[in-house]
């Protein structure tokens, strides 16, 4: 009697306790062992077990409509598969093609081994840094924000890295990628016999949104023509946005101060209704919602004016730092002020419902001054977060004149949106009359309300060498997800209801997955910038769902001292317990811990290159004091870090949101950081990575 020959439940037991490789080639024993192995509920199985955060996991649970397919007896009807084949992007697949498709990517992301690179030119536009005003013609049709005026410097050494403002932009929700194509692409040709086989030249959208998973392009109804100069374009929750200025004549008594009037236009992204996420005929449809003036009184076109912005489905907000002549205050100090709008109807034009200016924002903490320290704002139901950030290397006209003594990092949370519908009649505090840019005007209801700070990093006057006070701090037991544990890979109990199953950790894993943020929380202070000092994480992309996290690290210290400390591109997994996207009271999601077992067991690696990996590794502790040295090994070798064994599985931090400091990484080769870190931006999620080259072509590395 073989294996194959068993019981299916007992050969689902039995082929749990198998890698993801094994199990695929035992399908090349013999033919009956064949139809075992690729048996589709086997698969199914399989695929549950092992990858139970995946992608093609998840949207067949979409698609079922919330019921997670059965698992115990495997009897249809029961929230089971209906079907065995599954559609996966531009082919149909069965299920056991399925799982080895899977198999194949987990363990190439595992390895950090791409699959495949994939590179789009997009749109050029001429430098935004030295145009003349003067001459209508040269004005840039993308004129990004400027960033803040300081740079590292390092022992005499100006090093470059200043984040960039990326003409595209990246939905992670729906894998859906935003661009400008190559003047090259914007003819049409019309070959019909009207026009005897000339070419046509028609004019059409220039802005394009792919379907990353089918590769499906579809026309952006944006007008980006002459008379627009593009500022910023974001997507984030189905709601696409452009920002804009209009070309205005200069004025002749002082054409450098000429005031550009800044608009932003949105747009709702719609899946079609009866589509699933994995289906190859996925039609989007690209619906104008509203367009609206951001800064009643125009901002000049130069790089001394800054606004910051954010947006929901529901709001929009925008903070100005104005530093000239013209928007000075009385005391000399740049102007500064919040306007956040509700764009939530598209019948009725946006409303200011809150604004404020400098001393409010004196009043929280938040003012810049001369000296700014805001990396970005967000924006949540409620509250408006302020992120600042210093470090001891930074340099610069704007650079602040007390540094700390590695790196500081807060935020602070401002209630901005008040709850319900705002009434027709000022409170009796008293309110704004305010002007949204358009004619129609609104009174806005200040909300008040404590601000929440959360700050972390060596500040001035500490002596402690490890710059993150949540790495140096033991476990406390307040955690949201301390009692959110993950054991994996589990066993499922067969059971259909997917609103009472508490037993069950694959089902909790489906069930919360669904639900998880495509970002962070922004009220946590961002910690990932310094969690391998001296390493600074440039970007990270996190795929909260999957539990996979990207991270680009530069260590500039070392760069000016060694000629062999490279840059790191690397790939990691989130902890249970100590990674999250929230830290609202009740836990959204928690993600499965990928530590040496598991690394093993998914991502097919034999015993040889396990024990290759362990040597090269041995002697490395993974702790605050030895980052750094860590960190050099890796840029110049390439490997691995140490594995996760000494990690306790219950351990927590104060912050849900912080990486894991001695999880697994794997590291790219250095090549595709030049591919990737042309903008200093990553973005992507567990089935591609994302980044822009310096050819302005983006790079897709798919795995």
């Amino acid at each position: 009697m073989e294996v194959v020959d068993l019981p299916q439940d007992i050969l689902v037991l039995v082929a749990h306790q198998l890698a993801p490789r094994d199990a695929i080639v035992c399908r090349r024993v013999s033919r009956k062992w064949h139809a075992a192995f690729t048996a589709p509920l086997l698969n199914l199985e399989l695929l549950k077990s092992h990858y139970p955060r995946c992608f093609e996991l998840r949207a067949i649970f979409e698609n079922q409509n919330g019921n997670i397919p059965a698992v115990g007896g495997l009897a249809p009807g029961q929230g089971g598969m209906q079907k065995e084949t599954i559609q996966n992007g531009t082919k149909k697949q069965t299920l056991s093609q399925l799982f080895g498709y899977v198999a194949n990517r987990y363990s190439r992301l595992y390895s950090a081994r791409p699959h495949s690179l994939e590179k789009i030119l997009i749109g050029t536009f001429p430098e935004g840094r030295s145009w003349d005003r003067s001459k209508s013609s040269t004005l840039p049709s993308f004129h990004p924000v400027a960033p803040w005026k300081y740079f590292p410097f390092i022992v005499g050494t100006a090093i470059t890295c200043n984040p960039k403002e990326t003409s595209w932009c990246y939905g992670q929700k729906d894998g859906l990628l935003v661009f400008p194509i190559h003047p090259d692409d914007r003819l049409e040709c019309d070959l019909d016999d009207s026009n005897n086989g000339n070419e046509v030249r028609r004019f059409f959208y220039p802005w394009r949104l792919l379907d990353l998973h089918t590769g499906k392009r579809i026309e952006v109804p944006f007008p980006h023509d002459h008379d627009r100069i593009l500022r910023r374009v974001r997507l984030s929750d189905r709601v696409l946005t452009f920002e804009w200025c209009e070309r205005v004549l200069p004025h002749h008594d002082n054409s450098s101060t000429a005031l550009s009037p800044h608009f932003a236009s949105v747009f709702d992204i719609v899946r079609g209704m009866s589509e699933s996420a994995m289906s190859t005929c996925s039609t989007w449809s690209i619906v104008p919602r509203t367009e609206f003036r951001l800064y009643r009184n125009g901002l000049p076109l130069d790089d001394c004016n800054r606004y910051l912005t954010a947006h929901t489905r529901t709001h929009y907000a925008i903070y100005t730092w104005l530093p000239t002549r013209e928007h000075m205050t009385d005391d000399g100090l740049p102007a500064e002020g919040v306007v956040v709008y509700d764009i939530s109807s598209s019948s009725s034009p946006p409303r200011v419902v809150f604004s404020v200016r400098s001393d409010y924002l004196e009043f929280h903490g938040v003012r810049q001054y001369l000296h700014p320290r805001l990396t970005r704002i967000a924006l949540d139901t409620h509250n408006l977060y302020f992120i600042e950030e210093k470090h001891c290397w930074s340099y610069g006209p704007q650079c602040i004149s007390n540094p700390p003594r590695v790196h500081w990092a807060r935020t602070t949370g401002i209630p901005v949106i008040p709850s319900g519908r705002l009434p027709k009649t000022t409170s009796r505090g008293g309110s704004d009359k305010l002007d949204n840019g358009s004619n129609q005007s609104s009174r806005a209801r200040r909300v008040e309300g404590p601000s929440r700070v959360d700050q972390c990093g060596s500040d001035i006057g500490d002596t402690y060498l490890c710059c993150c006070a949540r790495i140096a701090s033991p476990p406390t037991t307040h955690s949201e997800h301390a009692d959110n544990t993950i054991s994996s890979p589990g066993t499922w109990s067969g059971s259909s209801s997917s609103s009472t199953i508490h037993g069950t950790t694959i089902a909790r894993q489906l069930q919360n997955a669904m639900r998880v943020s495509a970002e962070r929380w922004p009220g946590w202070a961002p910690c990932w910038r310094h969690e391998e000092f001296p390493y600074l994480t440039i970007s990270e992309a996190v795929d909260f769902a999957a539990g996979v996290r990207f991270v680009a690290r530069r260590c500039f210290l070392l760069e000016v001292l060694s000629a062999h400390a490279q840059p790191v591109l690397a790939v990691c997994g989130l902890d249970a317990q100590r990674d999250g996207p929230s830290s609202s009271p009740l836990p959204q999601v928690s993600l499965a811990n990928i530590d040496e077992d598991r690394l093993s067991a998914h991502g097919g690696l034999s015993d040889s290159n396990i024990k290759r990996r362990d040597d090269r590794a041995q002697g490395w502790n993974s702790i605050s004091e030895q980052r750094g040295s860590q960190r050099l090994l890796q840029g110049q070798t390439g490997s691995s870090s140490t594995s996760n064994a000494n990690l306790s599985k219950h351990s927590v931090l104060r912050d849900p949101s912080l990486v894991n400091p001695n999880g697994t990484e794997s590291v790219f080769d250095n090549a595709l950081w030049i591919e990737m870190m042309g903008a200093d931006f990553i973005c992507g999620d567990e089935r591609w990575l994302i980044g822009q080259d310096d050819q302005n072509h983006i790079t897709i590395a798919r795995f």
